[in-house]
């Protein structure tokens, strides 16, 4: 089903820029702000992140309706995303043993959906979309010294502003895969833990952007 739905993406995709060669190509330099949640474990929130995302808004019509809206399909080729997390150890038989543990996460995907962009004058674009976003997610936990990945269904939905080729946007980002557990606390069976289990993907972008 994931790959037909993506297969079917790309066909749409390719069938618009075949019949017309209308639209913007775009490419964002992400901060990125994000939680992870797993089962029986509390939400934590990113040191850090950081993302590039590059694409093309095709233009469905050649026209704007109303001398100022433009209805768009939004295709992302490639979206890279990083988090930074750490998290407290709680070593075996004593709370108070706790140590600093690292969570490395990161997503590569692509996107599809559409996007309306209002332009009130020449050079002034104020772009709004929403998109699915396949992907492949993966972690890394420094206790367990693991690497697990995954596809992820995800979805993003934000807001841009661009004057001429420079412009700003946030969205917001979330979603979900399988992932191995990752581990707070010493539970006397080893460190390494294989099973994967729903993970919860959130956050939001804030994004340097440049269209042309």
């Amino acid at each position: 089903m994931k790959k037909a739905f993506l297969t079917l993406c790309l066909l749409a995709i390719s069938s618009i820029s075949f019949a017309q060669d209308m639209g913007k190509t775009y490419i964002n330099l992400n901060y990125s702000g994000a939680n992870i949640k797993q089962k029986h474990t509390a939400k934590i929130s990113n040191n850090f992140g950081a993302g590039f995302t590059v694409g093309h808004t095709y233009y469905l019509h050649k026209e704007p309706v109303g001398d100022i809206f433009r209805f768009g399909l939004d295709a992302t080729w490639c979206d890279i995303n990083y988090n930074n997390f750490s998290y407290d150890y709680i070593e075996r038989g004593d709370a108070n043993r706790k140590t600093e543990e690292t969570l490395h996460e990161g997503e590569i995907g692509m996107h599809i959906g559409p996007s309306v962009t209002i332009t009130p004058t020449d050079k002034l674009d104020i772009r709004a979309y929403f998109r699915y976003a396949p992907s492949c997610a993966v972690l890394y936990d420094s206790v367990a010294e693991e690497v697990s990945f995954n596809y992820a269904s995800m979805f993003v939905g934000g807001v841009s502003i661009n004057y001429g080729v420079v412009g700003v946007g946030i969205e917001t980002r979330f979603g979900s895969s399988k992932l191995n557990e990752y581990l707070f606390e010493d539970s006397g069976r080893g460190d390494s833990k294989t099973d994967k289990i729903s993970t919860k993907l959130s956050g939001f972008r804030a994004y340097l952007s440049f269209r042309f």
